[in-house]
């Protein structure tokens, strides 16, 4: 109606002026107006632009290519735009992120995920009390999202977090699955107090150090890592500014998983694995017949270093040939040795202490929610069996977060997080793989046929040394059968963790 409007109004006026001329000139104008009019349309677009976590971007640009038209988006990530030519071209960008352009084509909603960018310069991380960008920063922070925490198959967070970070020493005093691992941010600052780094997910300080933990356990441990969308770390002395004295060995900052709007999704990840030793993770050993050849050698080199005791005859009950048959052994010289003195078995000693046995991992998750309210919860189960006989870690943890906004300028939410963790010890001490070290390889695990003349029937044939000539009373004494250790000692604990 506007367009016919004008044609009358100028048909009008150049019939009062009388000039055809303008009469032409006025109705072209018209005409390319109505043009420019009919190419640009009131165009509305809404959508929400998130991370590939699935996690809510927060103050994203969204702008209309060549234009001034433009808006961010709310603490959930939707954002709408008004005024659109109906051909024109969205631009997404968010600090730390590659950059989208999408076409608009008619299109009523659009929805954006967008990708890091590998520019750390261009960054966004957390520093305790607000985000920045990494280029402006004047504190030395260190940045490892969720998906690089996930590349391992390892049951802890600190764990997964070893080699990520420069700067930050991470070493796992342990073989046992998902403990005793130490964090180092700033060096060792403190001989009398701890020098363990603080905690804080999502906002929340746990408790600090591993004393009282147990067993060389911190609280990060009780969390799942797939929860997790980033960590930083705070390891400059500005840490202190936040946190206080506690924040003076360096501050971890963990967030975990939120709940986007829009249709429920559901997601599970599985893994089976099996635990080995690693590539020149164990030293070099002798088999028997290596080690009744050196034994041989040391007994006759004796003549040549103590002629004196050798000639009176103090080596005599030492004479290889004369162990193997002696009283010591008892019933058990047949089973031992074959009638030249050979030896029967040839133990692996480190081998016989690993067990085989499948770990499992499970992840269930789902999130969801409206323009207002969103939701989070995932389920977890880890079932690790480690290295040693009858060694293990088994985590169960659920998650749920949810946040509401109730209207423009107030966001509510809370995230409660349970976990049940149990852990059977085999590496109390350094006793295992030192007695694995020192035990003779001719003797057996068990013996097959008879009895150890030292032991009652009840410690069930272990072999032990002291069978072969109280073969470890030069080896630093009594040795127990690495073995037997492990399948009879039980010290499980079970540990209970919640945080809101």
């Amino acid at each position: 109606m506007k367009h016919k409007q004008l044609i009358i109004l100028k048909s009008d006026f150049c019939s009062f002026t009388g000039s055809k001329f303008v009469l032409r000139l006025l109705l072209l104008v018209s005409i390319l107006f109505t043009g420019l009019t009919q190419g640009y349309s009131q165009q509305k677009v809404s959508g929400n632009i998130s991370d590939v976590n699935g996690q809510p971007l927060i103050g994203a640009s969204v702008v209309e290519k060549g234009t001034s038209n433009g808006t961010q988006t709310d603490f959930d990530g939707n954002y709408t735009i008004d005024n659109l030519n109906n051909d024109g071209t969205l631009i997404f960008s968010f600090l730390g992120f590659k950059t989208q352009e999408v076409s608009v084509n008619g299109l009523s909603s659009i929805d954006v995920v967008l990708e890091e960018d590998l520019n750390r310069l261009d960054e966004v991380v957390l520093i305790g009390y607000g985000s920045q960008k990494r280029s402006d920063l004047t504190g030395a922070v260190g940045r490892v999202t969720g998906s690089q925490l996930v590349e391992r198959p390892v049951a802890t967070i600190n764990q997964a977090l070893a080699g990520k970070v420069a700067g930050v020493q991470i070493n796992t005093a342990s073989g046992r699955p998902g403990g005793r691992t130490k964090v180092r941010i700033r060096g060792i600052s403190s001989i009398n107090t701890g020098n363990d780094p603080l905690y804080v997910v999502d906002g929340v300080q746990l408790p600090q150090g591993v004393a009282k933990q147990g067993q060389g356990n911190s609280a990060i441990d009780y969390i799942n890592p797939a929860d997790i969308v980033s960590i930083e770390v705070l390891k400059d002395a500005s840490a202190t500014a936040i946190y206080g004295a506690r924040g003076a060995n360096g501050v971890i900052l963990v967030s975990t998983k939120k709940g986007k709007s829009g249709e429920t999704k559901f997601t599970y990840n599985s893994e089976f694995f099996i635990n080995s030793y690693g590539p020149n993770a164990t030293p070099d050993r002798l088999n028997s017949e290596q080690f009744q050849m050196v034994e041989q050698i040391a007994w006759e080199n004796s003549e040549k270093f103590d002629p004196t005791r050798w000639a009176a005859g103090y080596y005599a009950s030492s004479e290889p040939n004369q162990k193997r048959a002696g009283a010591f052994l008892g019933d058990l010289v047949n089973e031992l040795f074959d009638a030249n003195g050979k030896a029967n078995y040839d133990t692996d000693w480190y081998d016989v202490l690993r067990q085989h046995k499948v770990s499992q991992n499970h992840q269930l998750g789902f999130s969801g929610g409206n323009e207002k309210t969103t939701f989070n919860a995932s389920v977890g189960l880890r079932d690790e069996r480690g290295l040693l006989i009858n060694s293990y870690v088994k985590r169960y943890s659920t998650r749920f977060n949810i946040e509401s906004k109730v209207n423009s300028w107030l966001q509510i939410g809370g995230t409660v997080d349970f976990s049940i963790r149990q852990e059977r010890f085999q590496d109390t001490g350094e006793w295992v793989f030192a007695n694995a070290t020192k035990a003779f390889p001719f003797m057996p695990v068990q013996y097959a046929t008879g009895n150890s003349p030292f032991f009652p029937p009840w410690f069930l044939n272990y072999a032990t040394n002291l069978e072969y000539g109280f073969g470890t009373a030069a080896g630093g004494g009594f040795m127990w059968n690495p073995v037997m250790d492990l399948k009879d000692r039980d010290y499980n604990t079970y540990s209970h963790n919640f945080t809101g």
